[in-house]
């Protein structure tokens, strides 16, 4: 039987109020979101674990222990709309002024039935956005990276 994948579409929100301390999953949940429109392309979303590694004259093979965890530079690029106000919530935090910390939330959707199959929330701090280069075609578009600080919670569907 063939394998077969299922389309998924993704929407991005952002929180305008600052979110410095770690989440809950209901605590996510019961923040006031806005949808960041025109969103074209999304980096790594997570956390990232250093392995280090040591080895002995009695081991063939290495040992390996866990070291620090850090959050993802997420990255977030969309055309530019000066008038979005999930764009201008990400411009606000992005300035080098404040030091405050974001709530992200990335929902995917089944893209034949509609439904919600994945929810993923975290919080971090927002760079300056960079205006993108590009081909004539491509039209003004902007990156927005999120250093994350929080372990993404992620909520699947029932």
């Amino acid at each position: 039987m063939p394998v077969t994948a299922t389309k998924h579409k993704k929407t991005h929100w952002v929180c305008a109020e600052p979110q410095n301390t770690a989440l809950t999953q209901s605590e996510f949940e019961a923040l006031t979101w806005v949808q960041v429109k025109n969103c074209r392309s999304e980096g790594d979303f997570g956390i990232t674990t250093q392995i280090t590694r040591e080895s002995t004259f009695d081991n063939d093979v290495d040992l390996t222990f866990k070291g620090s965890s850090a959050g993802t530079d997420f990255s977030l690029e969309a055309l530019t709309l000066v008038s979005d106000p999930g764009q201008e919530i990400l411009r606000t935090f992005g300035k080098a002024a404040n030091l405050n910390a974001m709530a992200v939330k990335i929902v995917s959707t089944d893209a034949n039935s509609g439904e919600i199959s994945t929810s993923r929330y975290s919080r971090g701090k927002v760079h300056s956005p960079i205006a993108l280069g590009g081909t004539p075609n491509d039209g003004e578009a902007e990156s927005f990276g999120i250093a994350l600080e929080q372990e993404p919670i992620v909520v699947k569907a029932a």
